[in-house]
């Protein structure tokens, strides 16, 4: 959270001057996983959070921007059900496995249900998956290890393809997604 708020890079010593004896390997952990989601340059001599993130991460901690850190609140109809925590979750997962099992029994001759053709624009486009002549989509030998990762790790690669897919069609150099 220091970091958020640093206008610097911090030099690494001093940063793990600040962390407890019994608190170091939580820290290494922390900054071995921000260096993977591309949240935290790799270095060790100065620390420092990618400018993009660390704008967007404090405007939606303080609540800034136009409509609030997280979008104006819906209005709740009749026809709309309780939508709670668990719901989201079972919901979530649920679309998480699909795009998972497709992946998976690609090529294969099973029929799995097909995420959504945006979702497998995603996937071709990111380069997971891959046409072979004119057949389905199958997943490519190189990004097999993919699968192997975490959903956490999972979610925010494509998450950081979508958000490249949408820069590029932003910038007027691709198909709008």
């Amino acid at each position: 959270m220091n970091l958020l708020w640093l206008e610097s890079a911090i030099p690494a010593s001093t940063m793990a001057a600040w962390v407890t004896r019994e608190g170091k390997p939580i820290y290494t952990e922390a900054l071995t996983t921000l260096a993977k989601l591309h949240i935290f340059p790799n270095s060790v001599i100065k620390l420092v959070v990618v400018p993009t993130f660390k704008t967007s991460f404090r405007q939606a901690i303080t609540g800034g921007g136009t409509s609030g850190s997280f979008g104006v609140p819906s209005e709740k109809d009749d026809k709309q059900s309780d939508v709670d925590i668990k719901f989201l979750d079972v919901f979530a997962l649920e679309r998480w496995e699909t795009i998972l099992h497709y992946m998976v029994s690609s090529g294969s001759g099973q029929n799995p249900t097909k995420p959504s053709v945006r979702v497998l624009f995603l996937l071709q486009r990111s380069g997971l998956m891959t046409t072979v002549g004119q057949g389905p989509l199958q997943i490519t030998s190189t990004r097999f290890q993919f699968l192997l990762h975490s959903p956490h790790e999972q979610l925010w690669e494509l998450l950081l393809q979508y958000l490249h897919l949408t820069e590029v069609a932003t910038n007027g150099l691709g198909s709008t997604f």
